[in-house]
């Protein structure tokens, strides 16, 4: 990492400070397949915008994005799910399934799945929540790739929500590429 000092830095440390940054992957619900016990729910009455999952069996849905070339796969990203519930109390489980494929390699290729933990609801009714971080390991993607992403609620874990969790998305947190090699 470059060091700032007083009396400033050299140009390369700061090209390497500034090019160093985070990037953003946003997956919108609508993007996600819905499987035979998903449904969508409409937000304000009319936008089809949110993935429902019900409290009494686990439910999933996937999506899959390409992996830009800006993404520093060497890193390990963070995944978060943006979601709501009716109830006011309760503890809602998601777990994460992924796998990156590249062009020309098997697509049945085995998944890694990272169990989550209960996430606490805040208390009130419909408001926007975000899930603790699921980790997508350094090197499980490669620039090019395509990720493909399954999202299930886990009534059998410490899920206690009573009642839907409604799913808007999922945001991932990458480290970008330096332009400049160190």
């Amino acid at each position: 990492m470059a060091k700032i000092n007083p009396r400033g830095m050299s140009q390369g440390d700061l090209v390497r400070l500034l090019d160093r940054a985070t990037g953003t992957l946003w997956i919108p619900a609508g993007h996600f397949n819905l499987q035979p016990t998903s449904t969508e729910v409409l937000v304000g009455g009319t936008i089809p915008t949110a993935i429902s999952f019900a409290d009494d069996s686990d439910e999933n849905a996937c999506a899959n994005v390409y992996i830009p070339a800006d993404v520093d796969c060497s890193v390990a990203m963070s995944a978060y799910i943006y979601y709501s519930a009716v109830s006011t109390s309760g503890d809602v489980t998601f777990d994460i399934d992924y796998v990156s494929i590249a062009s020309g390699e098997d697509v049945g290729a085995a998944v890694t799945d990272v169990a989550g933990t209960a996430t606490t609801t805040d208390g009130t009714a419909d408001v926007l929540e975000i899930s603790s971080a699921y980790s997508i390991a350094a090197d499980a993607c490669a620039n090019g790739d395509v990720l493909f992403l399954n999202v299930r609620r886990d009534v059998s874990a410490a899920d206690d929500l009573s009642g839907d969790a409604d799913m808007y998305g999922v945001r991932i947190d990458y480290t970008t590429r330096p332009s400049v090699k160190e």
